[in-house]
């Protein structure tokens, strides 16, 4: 059964503030990114997120904005915050920052994605592919390596990551 979500303002209020998880697409659409990050991360600098303004910004590039401008201020020290954080949508952002990391290999960019890959909630298990997928298609051969012991994994979310 289809969870259906109301988007009521307190939920959404709730959704901004980082508060609760994201249950559909439609939640996470409703998401404003400028005040989600000032909640999740009081000490961001405002000015930085302005870019969210532009109407026609997609969730994957917002989740890459919000990546580079927490990178760009806090570097990788941001990942432990959001890493348990109780929003879907803050822990999906770290997957993003980690492939801002330079000099990861690929074996390093997958020991750092792999709390994402097994997350319980299906929307950072996507963003945690999304976001290091690229760097996964430049290494294949050592990322397939890497990825068949995964595939024999007890945990089935990193089982279907690595497929």
């Amino acid at each position: 059964m289809k969870k259906q979500s109301k988007l009521t303002s307190e939920l959404i209020l709730q959704l901004n503030k980082g508060e609760i998880e994201a249950r559909n697409l439609e939640e996470t659409l409703a998401i404003d990114f400028a005040e989600f990050l000032k909640y999740v991360v009081p000490n961001i600098n405002i000015k930085n997120l302005e870019v969210f303004k532009a109407s026609k910004l997609g969730i994957t590039t917002k989740m890459k904005l919000a990546a580079q401008i927490l990178y760009e201020q806090f570097q990788k020290d941001i990942i432990e915050q959001l890493l348990t954080h109780k929003s879907d949508t803050g822990r999906g952002i770290v997957a993003y920052i980690i492939a801002l990391i330079p000099n990861l290999n690929i074996k390093e960019t997958l020991e750092l994605i792999e709390p994402l890959a097994r997350d319980k909630h299906f929307g950072v298990r996507e963003w945690a592919w999304l976001g290091v997928r690229e760097k996964v298609s430049s290494n294949l051969i050592e990322a397939i390596e890497i990825l068949k012991t995964w595939s024999k994994n007890s945990d089935e979310n990193i089982r279907r990551f690595a497929s």
